[in-house]
């Protein structure tokens, strides 16, 4: 049995009425948004098998290793609260309210 969430939520309600806008999002694949620098590209290499297909239509792996680089940021990392809110800011600093 986890924490008692209930008063969680109420104080989160509140203070969503308090503002004249509400930013509404949902931040779980906000990583998934960011590209990686070009030149740090190579920290995230793999190497990996060519896959080779054959006349028959078949495909087989062959020895040939070849490198692969992720262009943005990749499953499995552990990111902190502070990476996340440097990632909304970043993500939200182009779509800014006009306020009438």
């Amino acid at each position: 049995m986890g924490p008692n969430l209930l008063p969680d939520v109420l104080s989160v309600l509140l203070r969503f009425r308090l503002g004249q806008y509400a930013l509404l999002g949902d931040v779980s694949q906000a990583f998934l948004q960011l590209l990686l620098d070009p030149a740090e590209r190579d920290l995230t290499r793999f190497l990996w098998y060519r896959l080779a297909t054959k006349d028959d239509g078949s495909q087989h792996f062959t020895d040939e290793v070849v490198p692969y680089r992720f262009v943005r940021l990749h499953f499995g990392i552990t990111y902190s609260p502070l990476f996340l809110s440097a990632t909304l800011r970043e993500l939200f600093a182009g779509h800014a309210i006009i306020s009438r």
